[in-house]
């Protein structure tokens, strides 16, 4: 059996461009093992925070980047979660700035929980359960620079979506040879959306494997599991646009991958398709299918996960 490869916490990078450096190969189907930081929530305080003192742009470490092994710009390239084991601390910041006026507090505030082996111990009679999840997965853009804080772009970013857990798979547009993938913000869990402005950030280990579809030129990031797909909508200035770019993905997949009829399409989309919000950095945008719903609906679904 080929052994893993490990990516470890350093060098951090916080950004992703064409000429980002690959800290490794990659080979598809090679199990690839991330070691995912926490140092800047580790000094973080709520006095730097209020003072102006933090760049939030530097908070969400990421791992990487990795060259996967004959991957070429109009592929794309699938991660699949095999597991994820997050860190003995959960860090709990909240930034008054955005969100003071929805929780009532004057001052930013960080605490931190720990993290027992499925649960996180708020206090003596408060446990809740881990949920961990990926928070922001990319592959490198052909121009400009993608930041793992915000906006997210077609290659992804810091979606925080809740179903990149383990088990799921995201598919990413290739757009520079090698892909030069990076993942990091890791979360023990979080509510949708991100409505505290935050979810419990954490250090961790990532395990999984990388896939390329060739010549699939993806608009925007795809995550399959068994249950659910769904299309991710990603614009830097519209939240029309970014639904424009989920429902057409998806629909093109109903009809090109599923082989409906635009009549058929049309009317699975309005009867089973899910719009929803994605992650708080940027405009984005989800669509949702409940898979054993379509294909009780007489609906072939096709994966790109094998």
């Amino acid at each position: 059996m080929a052994t893993a490869v490990h990516i470890p916490p350093e060098p951090t990078i916080h950004s992703l461009h064409a000429d980002s450096q690959p800290i490794a190969m990659v080979p598809a189907g090679r199990t690839v093992v991330f070691s995912v930081g926490d140092d800047m929530y580790r000094n973080l305080s709520s006095d730097d925070i209020d003072a102006g003192r933090v760049d939030f742009r530097k908070v969400n470490r990421l791992c990487g980047p990795v060259w996967i092994d004959q991957a070429q710009p109009g592929d794309a390239i699938g991660f699949t979660v095999d597991s994820i084991e997050p860190g003995p601390i959960a860090h709990v910041p909240f930034v008054a700035r955005w969100r003071s006026q929805f929780f009532g507090l004057s001052s930013s505030t960080v605490d931190r929980l720990p993290v027992d082996r499925n649960a996180v111990r708020v206090s003596e009679r408060i446990s809740i359960d881990i949920q961990p999840m990926i928070g922001c997965i990319a592959t490198a853009p052909a121009s400009g620079t993608l930041s793992s804080l915000a906006p997210t772009g077609p290659t992804g970013g810091n979606l925080d979506l809740l179903s990149l857990q383990a088990g799921a798979t995201i598919w990413l547009p290739v757009e520079v040879p090698g892909a030069l993938v990076a993942l990091g913000d890791l979360h023990a869990s979080m509510g949708a959306g991100e409505p505290f402005g935050a979810g419990l950030e954490c250090s961790g280990i990532v395990t999984g494997r990388f896939a390329i579809a060739p010549n699939l030129k993806l608009p925007g990031p795809r995550i399959e599991s068994a249950s659910v797909i769904q299309f991710v909508g990603c614009h830097r200035d519209s939240d029309q646009q970014s639904q424009r770019i989920a429902i057409q993905s998806a629909m093109a997949w109903l009809t090109d991958a599923c082989a409906l009829t635009d009549f058929e399409a049309r009317a699975i989309f309005a009867a089973a398709a899910d719009l929803s919000l994605g992650g708080p950095a940027g405009h984005n945008h989800l669509v949702s299918f409940d898979l054993e719903r379509l294909e009780r609906a007489g609906v072939k679904t096709v994966r790109l996960t094998a």
